[in-house]
């Protein structure tokens, strides 16, 4: 822009109006102008499609970052599931290693199934629980332990009739080999 000198008057000269060629066309058109109305309806609708834009940038902006958290939440509330499960097994790990440490202290020996009642949190409890469980592995095996039976005898002594053979002879057993039925009946008569 042109630089103003200053006049006699003290007053500047005004800027050179500069004259901008207009494009050629048959028809002359007349400049344009606005109302008030006009001017105000389209401010408006250039600030609502501004708004619009930015809403829509911001909201994009927002739910990336939600999705991120929310992707965030769920990979710590699983370390925080798999901290407590390693914790969980850890604390049983202690308590199967306490339960061992003082089956060996006390030189006792139990099936895994009863040194397994050998539960608690201390020393005293756990003796407490060892003493239980072997006190019950005790009991059940009096209990239904069977005293050894020989092979070969009754299971229901004939007390009517004559003994029965607690064997079977060699020629039987060699004719029941070979598929023989009238051995099967044999055999099946001898232990009825």
């Amino acid at each position: 822009m042109p630089e103003h000198t200053p006049d006699e008057g003290g007053a500047g000269t005004a800027p050179a109006e500069v004259d901008v060629p207009q494009a050629a066309s048959p028809v002359q058109t007349e400049p344009r102008t606005f109302t008030q109305e006009d001017v105000d309806r389209i401010v408006t609708e250039r600030l609502r499609r501004e708004r619009q834009r930015l809403e829509k940038a911001t909201r994009d902006e927002f739910e990336g970052r939600i999705a991120e958290l929310e992707a965030s939440a769920e990979a710590a509330q699983q370390a925080r599931s798999d901290v407590e499960t390693l914790s969980g097994a850890l604390r049983s790990a202690e308590r199967r290693a306490l339960v061992a440490e003082r089956l060996l202290a006390r030189g006792v020996a139990l099936p895994p199934p009863y040194a397994a009642l050998g539960t608690g949190d201390d020393a005293e409890a756990i003796d407490a629980a060892i003493d239980s469980a072997r006190d019950q592995w005790a009991e059940d095996v009096r209990r239904f332990a069977r005293p050894p039976t020989d092979v070969g005898a009754p299971i229901r002594p004939n007390t009517s009739g004559p003994a029965r053979p607690t064997r079977v002879d060699d020629a039987l057993a060699e004719r029941m080999r070979q598929g023989e039925p009238e051995a099967f009946r044999e055999y099946h008569a001898m232990r009825r």
